[in-house]
């Protein structure tokens, strides 16, 4: 069964075979957490509803054990540069959807709510450690599909690059609904580019190749702490 993996401002999270393993904190003293991963009845591209579930699972559960220390006014702080993020990428979609229907018109906002999904994304991850968390992640994404020994040193061998990457997905299905978007109305296309992005990579692996030098900008290396907080959301899923 493949393997899934998120990576969170302070942490891991590994699913596989219904299980998932959140790892965050300390990398000397990692707090770890196993729990059952959402299952939908249906299969497919409805995975991503269910791992994104999933996500947000972790992040409550990061919420609970880091908020203790966070004052009201960094909470107020946090909420509303989501929600900012969040307008952003809803008035592009808007305005998008009344524009003309030309080149231009429909497609201008696609491409700035992607663009300003991706910058975000892109900024987080170097004004935080995720980028080397993320980077992390994969490496051991790689040691658990290949049965290799759950070490440091195995890890460091493995390549930071990863096939079903989120962000490779991001990117693949953007590029299919700015091309749907000249055809069909800019609402349907960003719905669809996703289960179907979401399916064509599925079934081509190799086309996730073209979109790493995307994925390359989001990924740096991983210090050994790093490699030791993911390796402990592994064993944890291999436990």
């Amino acid at each position: 069964m493949a393997v899934s993996g998120n990576t969170l401002p302070a942490g891991v999270m590994l699913s596989e075979g219904g299980r998932c393993a959140l790892a965050y904190g300390d990398p000397q003293r990692p707090v770890v957490e196993v729990f059952p991963a959402t299952r939908l009845p249906l299969g497919g591209a409805f995975n991503l509803l269910a791992q994104t579930v999933d996500l947000l699972r972790a992040y409550a559960r990061l919420y609970r054990h880091h908020a203790r220390g966070m004052t009201p006014l960094e909470i107020a702080l946090a909420l509303l540069l989501t929600a900012l993020q969040v307008g952003v990428v809803l008035y592009a979609l808007g305005k998008a959807h009344h524009a003309a229907p030309s080149f231009l018109g429909k497609t201008g906002g696609l491409l700035l709510a992607g663009l300003a999904l991706f910058a975000l994304l892109y900024l987080t991850s170097r004004l935080t450690p995720m980028a080397r968390l993320h980077a992390a992640e994969h490496r051991v994404t790689h040691l658990l599909e290949r049965g290799l020994p759950l070490e440091v040193e195995a890890a460091r061998a493995m390549p930071s690059l990863h096939p079903r990457c989120g962000v490779s997905l991001f990117a693949f299905s953007f590029a299919l609904a700015v091309a749907l978007s000249l055809v069909v109305p800019v609402f349907w296309a960003a719905l669809l580019s996703f289960p179907l992005g979401y399916g064509l990579l599925r079934r081509f692996p190799a086309l996730a190749r073209l979109t790493y030098p995307v994925q390359a900008l989001t990924l740096s290396e991983p210090t050994e702490g790093e490699l030791s907080l993911a390796l402990a959301a592994a064993r944890a899923l291999r436990g």
